[in-house]
């Protein structure tokens, strides 16, 4: 139970935003009122409003995306890499790679058939075009 900020109802924690914010991980406004606080705020500010739905703010939300993707593939190849993995053999392996090259995982860390490892056994040089179209696909040699 916690008290509203502004209308000091005394209402169930589900009654509030979540937000990291604040040490407890609830926001101090109620879900009514703060709705009510959106919607003055979008009355006194339509031009602010105008801007957030504009095109440019829609690529940078885009791009935003774009990271949350990266860092999920960080994570996934976190969770891919075993303790007994020489990381040291794979770091030389990134700071190795010839211009025009990506590393690529020979089994996909993410594949729908087969999931490989990150380890160095698992890792080659590709051309960077043909590493692009492969994608998150194995091919049988």
């Amino acid at each position: 139970m916690k008290t509203c900020r502004d209308c000091k109802e005394y209402k169930q924690e589900i009654s509030f935003i979540k937000n990291k914010l604040f040490k407890t991980g609830i926001d101090t406004l109620c879900l009514e009122c703060n709705r009510k606080r959106v919607k003055i705020w979008r009355k006194l500010n339509p031009d602010k409003r105008k801007i957030q739905r504009d095109k440019e703010t829609r690529k940078r939300i885009d791009s935003g995306r774009a990271a949350y993707t990266t860092s999920k593939y960080l994570a996934s190849r976190l969770k891919r890499t075993p303790k007994w993995a020489d990381l040291n053999k794979i770091k030389e392996f990134y700071m190795n790679c010839p211009e025009g090259y990506h590393v690529d995982h020979i089994h996909p860390l993410q594949g729908e058939i087969i999931s490989g490892l990150h380890i160095i056994e698992n890792l080659q040089y590709l051309i960077a075009s043909e590493n692009m179209s492969k994608g998150n696909k194995y091919y049988l040699n």
